[in-house]
């Protein structure tokens, strides 16, 4: 099968990928939020990435969900200003978004150990890593690492976008994954 994945979801795919990788022809990841592997190749980025969401966690810990959520939109969001969102979205991501913080464990911590020594060169499959040019700079130092593991990955970048080019870009999107998947299929 041909398996893609946006921010988390692709931290979930590239794990498929790695320990299932005779089920996957090609692999799309879309700003994988696998930060485990910055950190391994770029810790002093990974470190300006946590100072910067600290402000996020703080609101987390003082149980302040709902400024939580407009930290966390306001960084990882499709660019949409948490005042512009209707009250029902604001509870919806306020109400979830203590679930970003419990996912440490398989994005920074790499409990599942995809950064151990020839794990990653696993997934032979061609492979794509898609950002944005205007996406955080952790995103570009994970995308390095695992560029440079992933033995025949390539890299693409969609003008204009940040981390939500799914939503915001999709004909680009469309359009890499695409090519990928005609790569694959000959």
């Amino acid at each position: 099968m041909h398996v893609i994945g946006h921010s988390f979801g692709a931290t979930i795919a590239l794990r498929l990928a790695v320990t299932q990788p005779h089920r996957v022809r090609s692999l799309t990841l879309i700003e994988p939020v696998f930060f485990a592997a910055a950190m391994a190749d770029a810790p002093a980025r990974m470190h300006a990435h946590e100072r910067e969401a600290q402000p996020y966690f703080d609101a987390l810990a003082e149980g302040d969900h709902r400024r939580a959520a407009r930290l966390f939109n306001q960084f990882w969001g499709d660019g949409t200003r948490w005042d512009d969102m209707s009250a029902r979205n604001q509870t919806y991501l306020s109400d979830r978004v203590h679930l970003v913080a419990a996912q440490t464990s398989a994005i920074v911590e790499d409990h599942a150990g995809l950064m151990a020594p020839g794990a990653l060169g696993r997934a032979s499959m061609p492979s794509l890593l898609i950002q944005g040019d205007q996406t955080a700079d952790i995103i570009d130092a994970t995308h390095e690492s695992l560029a440079r593991r992933l033995p025949n990955a390539r890299r693409a970048w969609i003008a204009g976008a940040g981390h939500m080019s799914p939503l915001t870009h999709p004909d680009e999107v469309a359009r890499a994954i695409r090519s990928l998947v005609k790569m694959a299929e000959e």
